[in-house]
């Protein structure tokens, strides 16, 4: 549980971090591609010895370039949503895709998925949403689930083409954003099952950093050449800043996989994410809790003490 805990910690860091760099005015953009550079070669310096597995070619490297490029797709894919659905949409659709590994974990290696884990899950679901109730534009708990709807005795108007196509884009994105993170994070369990045993984590998370450091050089690249500004201290250093943490958050990821079961695992990680996020918010942000937030700590402590029984 240990290598769980690191993770949840390292991973809110991260989000954390990421947000005291947009708060600096730095480029976000820059920011991930620094700390992508930055992860590969504090990974390197650290193992060099991972250079030697790739002399060969073999099955996992195929998936680790997936998975760094997947990376990159994901964050500009959340810069689409924050624009078109909303970023507390966004947030939550991607919070909410932790039921894709959890299903891969129970379907495909046969994780357990009784009562109590359902139970915890929906808490941990449910933990989410209350506490991303702000966001969604909710004052009370029991609007998650009855929205005042304003009446009107008239039929509605037919939509325009324009709508029906802003209704497919916006639907579209929502399924990338929650398939996309969703596999994402069920690659991490398939790597951990099908090539664990042979290759220790760091060859893994060196090789999808570098991949994904390659991929967001080549964005910031094609944005300077468009007139867009280089890279500034700012982004150096928010950039290294985030890369370290970022290294160590997937290495305990890996480990942590390897001993807890995703069906466990993911939800505690992403609820208790959520939890030292919003402790962060009060803390070192001075942020205010809402009273459906201060339901969904509880939900998700409770959620917490259900799956990690």
């Amino acid at each position: 549980m240990l290598d769980l805990v690191l993770t949840i910690f390292f991973s809110a860091l991260i989000v954390s971090l990421l947000r005291g760099a947009g708060q600096a005015g730095a480029d976000l953009l820059s920011v991930v591609a620094i700390n992508y550079a930055t992860a590969s070669l504090f990974g390197l310096f650290f193992t060099p010895e991972v250079l030697a597995e790739w002399s060969q070619p073999a099955p996992w490297q195929g998936l680790a370039m997936l998975q760094g490029t997947m990376f990159v797709a994901i964050f500009f894919s959340i810069g689409n949503g924050a624009k078109i659905l909303g970023l507390g949409f966004t947030g939550v659709v991607i919070k909410l895709s932790v039921l894709f590994p959890v299903l891969v974990s129970w379907w495909l290696y046969d994780e357990p998925l009784g009562p109590r884990q359902i139970f915890g899950l929906a808490l941990a679901l449910s933990g989410i949403l209350l506490l991303n109730a702000a966001n969604l534009g909710l004052r009370r708990p029991s609007e998650l689930f009855s929205r005042n709807r304003k009446r009107n005795s008239k039929a509605p108007k037919a939509s325009t083409p324009e709508e029906r196509r802003s209704a497919a884009k916006r639907l579209g994105l929502t399924a990338f954003l929650f398939l996309s993170t969703g596999v994402a994070d069920s690659n991490f369990k398939i790597f951990g099952q099908e090539f664990g045993d042979q290759i220790g984590q760091q060859p893994f998370v060196v090789s999808l950093f570098s991949v994904a450091a390659v991929v967001s050089a080549t964005a910031v690249l094609v944005r300077w050449v468009r007139g867009h500004r280089a890279l500034g201290r700012k982004e150096l250093l928010w950039g290294v800043l985030v890369g370290v943490p970022n290294w160590y958050s997937l290495v305990f990821l890996l480990r942590g996989l390897a001993e807890v079961p995703g069906s466990v695992f993911f939800p505690i990680n992403n609820i208790g994410q959520l939890l030292l996020v919003n402790l962060a918010g009060l803390v070192v942000f001075r942020e205010k809790l809402s009273v459906p937030a201060r339901w969904g700590l509880a939900a998700a402590v409770a959620a917490i003490a259900l799956l990690a029984e």
